[in-house]
């Protein structure tokens, strides 16, 4: 075939069909990392979203103590 021929597939004592599934592997794994690493990241921003907000109503509510008293 062309494509043993091409990657020289039988010197590196492999085929086409082990590439091809090799390569779906390699590929589902990226897709599941890049994935997880992107809900990861949406995770990690609702954090920080979440101390900030916390810090400015805490903020908020000493001013208004200070201001009252």
């Amino acid at each position: 075939m062309i494509m043993e021929k091409l990657f020289k597939l039988k010197e590196n004592k492999t085929d086409v069909r082990t590439e091809v599934i090799a390569n779906i592997v390699t590929l589902t794994g990226a897709t599941y990392a890049q994935s997880f690493q992107a809900a990861l990241c949406i995770i990690l921003m609702e954090g920080v979203i979440f101390l900030i907000l916390s810090l400015i109503i805490s903020i908020l509510f000493l001013l208004k103590f200070f201001i009252a008293a």
